[in-house]
């Protein structure tokens, strides 16, 4: 109750007028009101009890995620805000977008130089390989020079941002107090989506054995077909003579075959009226003074996620496989990116893929690498064809293709 009714005052206060210590105090609150509430919904879990049905603590659990839900927004909007607005009409003839804009202070952090994980996936999917089965992983020594190169433009950046500032020491130590916190977290991000899936080889290597297992009693015709049972088939089969008749474990993998070639739609159902503007508020102001209608026919257009123009061939990545062919400034083309996925960005000319937002993974990674992006273009893979030339302008949001 007490986490709750803080949640309410964060919610209420002013975006950008809450002192960053509050909203970190306020999220690490969360953080242990969490973990403890977590606890006590696995020690009151009782599967004996209303089968398929939420077990108690599930009003609790949704409320704390709804009101982590909101700080993270506040924090969000503040802190992009107090950057972004204030920061502006000062730092403009220091900052130009021809450059990057506010973006090269976010990139060559430290900590986030690429090193190879194993545990790095393309996929949540626990079908899939992760990094340390892929058949050639991707060479990054040059990404480390790259990376070298872009700190030493934030670094350089960092020092004419405070030099233009010198002559206003209010929004000076806005500048230095606000800067840190957005960096910290921008590399935060990555880490979280690289070491979420910590776990993923284990879990592998568990189905694995489960499925051979199977296949060995001839239950399954083949140990990969257990990604294409249910929990209950594979208990079933485990503990009795049950067994998954093979037409139907080859239905479910033609119509995963079938649907994973779809082109995914970029939003699911109606947004909230405020989450839709929001979203669109934040893609306009990417893209500045380029508007829809301004752009010409035949021109690829999607959410401008990281400023630059970059021209190369495309190079279509649909998966692992695809690593090893790929090669210094070509134009990276893929439904989405994924942590596995970020050693390529230090030999791509630019990023374009099907989905994504803002915030997505390719967004983020194109920005920290200091290469253009142009992400939920919804059909990129399907519009665009390996070795056509095309410029890729972030700032914008469009792709320009030279030729048939």
């Amino acid at each position: 109750m007490r986490f709750m009714v803080m949640v309410k005052a964060t919610a209420e206060s002013e975006a950008g007028v809450m002192p960053s210590e509050e909203l970190l105090a306020a999220m690490g609150r969360f953080n242990e009101e969490l973990v403890r509430s977590l606890h006590f919904m696995m020690l009151s879990y009782d599967p004996t009890r209303n089968p398929g049905r939420w077990r108690p603590g599930q009003g609790l659990f949704k409320g704390l995620i709804d009101g982590r839900d909101r700080i993270v927004q506040i924090a969000r909007r503040g802190r992009q805000w107090r950057l972004t607005t204030r920061g502006a009409s000062h730092l403009a003839d220091v900052l130009p977008d021809s450059d990057g804009g506010a973006q090269v202070l976010l990139r060559g952090l430290p900590g986030t130089r690429p090193t190879p994980v194993d545990h790095a996936v393309q996929s949540v999917d626990w079908y899939h390989p992760v990094a340390a089965e892929f058949p050639a992983a991707p060479d990054i020594a040059a990404t480390g020079d790259r990376h070298a190169d872009l700190a030493a433009q934030r670094i350089e950046a960092e020092q004419r941002c405070a030099a233009a500032l010198a002559t206003r020491p209010r929004v000076l130590g806005q500048f230095r107090r606000l800067l840190p916190v957005v960096q910290r977290y921008i590399a935060t991000r990555e880490e979280q989506s690289r070491d979420l899936t910590l776990a993923w080889p284990v879990l592998r290597r568990c189905a694995r054995r489960l499925g051979q297992y199977l296949a060995s009693s001839s239950t399954l015709g083949d140990a990969d077909d257990v990604h294409f049972c249910t929990r209950t088939e594979v208990h079933a089969a485990l503990t009795g003579p049950a067994s998954v008749p093979a037409a139907t474990i080859a239905e479910r993998r033609r119509e995963w075959e079938r649907q994973r070639r779809l082109a995914a739609p970029l939003t699911l159902g109606r947004a909230p009226r405020l989450v839709g503007d929001v979203i669109e508020h934040a893609v306009q102001r990417a893209r500045g003074t380029t508007t829809t209608t301004t752009i010409g026919a035949g021109v690829l257009v999607g959410h401008p996620a990281s400023a630059g123009r970059a021209t190369g061939p495309v190079r279509i990545v649909e998966g692992p496989d695809d690593f090893a062919t790929f090669t210094d400034g070509d134009i990276l083309v893929a439904k989405a990116t994924a942590p596995a996925w970020t050693p390529l960005f230090g030999r791509a000319a630019a990023v374009i893929t099907d989905g994504g937002t803002l915030a997505a993974h390719a967004s983020l990674i194109a920005r920290e690498y200091g290469i253009p992006a142009v992400v939920g273009t919804g059909t990129a893979t399907h519009q665009l064809q390996p070795g056509q030339l095309v410029t890729v302008d972030g700032a914008a949001g469009t792709v320009t293709v030279h030729g048939p």
